[in-house]
């Protein structure tokens, strides 16, 4: 029964890397064909490939309980992380390939999604730099600010559903929805968990530390 939970799983992480190129399409057929064809089909691909792996690194930390049964502790935190670190070079790649057409963006677009971009980038940056270097030496810092993954993911998603072309599309929408209801109840879950409310309070640092 294990094994085939853990097979579920696994599937269910390669069907979510897999959606954004399902909603991209035949718009691969640009790449190549002219230079601003392919930097907006590449720049389509890096948004969604990033609201996936950052949608995949709040599963993984959220449901890190109940997914314990089925992984090793190691194998969970160094999926978690490496979700989060690939999502962050998506958003790179993202911004990167923007940057040519930024000022024509600005002025299509509705600037306050627009700019939940770079908030949640600046945000990303903290959640990251805080797990890679302030875990063991800072524990109740990184414990509190790990809670913005919650808030970047909400802004990502909003972003991408106010700005983005293919986030316009049925099917995308009722993804991104699910998405957004499976962090809200991984929120739920972790937070019912008395564990989890512990270590984030001073008196467990206090004890730590002791």
């Amino acid at each position: 029964m294990s094994y085939a939970r853990r097979t579920l799983a696994t599937l269910f992480v390669l069907a979510v890397i897999g959606i954004p190129f399902a909603l991209i399409n035949s718009g691969f057929g640009a790449i190549g064909t002219g230079t601003d064809e392919t930097l907006h089909t590449l720049l389509r691909m890096s948004a969604l490939l990033a609201i996936s792996f950052l949608f995949l690194q709040i599963a993984t930390g959220a449901f890190r309980p109940a997914l314990r049964r089925l992984f090793s502790l190691r194998a969970l935190q160094g999926a978690h992380t490496s979700f989060g670190i690939v999502g962050l070079v998506f958003v790179f790649a993202h911004f990167f390939l923007l940057t040519p057409s930024v000022a024509e963006h600005w002025s299509m677009l509705n600037h306050g999604f627009f700019v939940l971009g770079p908030i949640m980038l600046f945000f990303l940056l903290i959640t990251i730099s805080t797990a890679l270097a302030l875990r063991k030496k800072l524990p109740r810092l990184w414990n509190q600010l790990h809670l913005l993954n919650y808030s970047i993911f909400v802004i990502a998603v909003v972003h991408s559903l106010g700005i983005g072309t293919q986030t316009s599309l049925a099917a995308a929408r009722a993804i991104w929805a699910a998405y957004l209801l499976i962090a809200v109840a991984g929120f739920a879950y972790r937070a019912s968990s008395p564990e989890w409310r512990r270590r984030r309070s001073l008196s467990w640092v206090r004890v730590r530390a002791d």
